[in-house]
């Protein structure tokens, strides 16, 4: 049995081993059976954690959502400590989005696929999510960039669909052919996000 395991943490050493077959070879390849083996336990102890595949996926997906919370924090936190305004914060938010999801696509995709549901909860034009794992960075920055707020909830929407779109285009869509490049990624993504009027 492994390490994690003696000392309690089981949860978390299948998680990080899902999370690593997930990375190599996505969703499809997943098995609680074959994280049990690879954790070194019987292949019943996965099921004290998950009660099924769906159950493990739903929380890689939480993982995911929360590691891609902290990397938009870490760069609005340098962004920020550099004397950076609130539209290059969220710009270096918006690129910060866009290399999380062409450095882990399985990840992105996992997190907002449809059978997973809404994971930021009810989000609208009448209102700002107050506190959602992978908006709320993005929610402060622009409550910082945008005085009115009645359209606090617009310029949200419309950054977070412009980082979105660019991201998916780059995962899944015409531009994969550039993800592999990083440097080229984050310089489309610092000219396209910090475009005139992207976020107004």
């Amino acid at each position: 049995m492994s390490d994690a395991y003696h000392h309690g943490d089981l949860r978390r050493a299948l998680l990080d081993e899902a999370a690593a077959v997930l990375d190599a070879d996505g969703v499809g390849a997943l098995s609680l059976r074959d994280l049990a083996r690879r954790a070194g336990v019987s292949a019943t102890a996965p099921y004290h954690h998950f009660r099924g595949k769906a159950e493990l996926v739903t929380a890689l997906a939480e993982d995911a959502l929360a590691d891609l919370d902290a990397a938009l924090a870490e760069a609005d936190g340098e962004t920020e400590a550099a004397g950076g305004e609130p539209h290059e914060r969220l710009c270096a938010i918006g690129v910060a989005y866009v290399l999380f999801a062409v450095d882990h696509p399985e990840r992105f995709r996992l997190a907002f696929r449809p059978e997973m549901g809404d994971p930021f909860g009810e989000i609208d034009t009448d209102g700002l999510p107050e506190d959602v794992v992978g908006f709320r960075r993005l929610v402060a920055v622009v409550r910082d960039l945008e005085p009115e707020a009645d359209r606090q909830a617009v310029v949200a929407l419309g950054a977070w669909s412009h980082a979105h779109g660019l991201a998916a285009l780059l995962v899944d869509g015409p531009l994969r052919a550039l993800a592999a490049d990083r440097d080229r990624v984050r310089a489309l993504a610092e000219t396209v996000l910090a475009a005139p009027g992207q976020s107004s």
